[in-house]
């Protein structure tokens, strides 16, 4: 790669830097390409390119923060508990 060419990110990922990306396996995000889902919630959509998969950076940017967020970790089981119908 030029040095001109060092800060520059891609707008799009192959399926392993896009699983690098955000933080899961390859092998699960060509799962959720085929269930539909991707820790639960719908995966991110992907595009092809012949017959090359890509994800837009943009795209995982999305599905990133349509994840829930927590300040703190009871916050997070509360959560979870609400979501399940209550404490086990």
């Amino acid at each position: 790669m030029s040095k001109s060419n060092e800060g520059i990110q891609p707008a799009a990922f192959n399926n392993n830097e896009a699983a690098n990306y955000l933080g899961v396996s390859a092998s699960s995000l060509e799962k959720s390409r085929v269930t539909g889902h991707l820790l639960g919630i719908p995966g991110p959509t992907y595009s092809r390119i012949g017959k090359s998969v890509r994800y837009l950076r943009v795209t995982c940017d999305e599905w990133l923060k349509s994840l829930p967020q927590y300040k703190h970790s009871a916050e997070e089981h509360v959560s979870k508990q609400q979501t399940s119908g209550g404490a086990k």
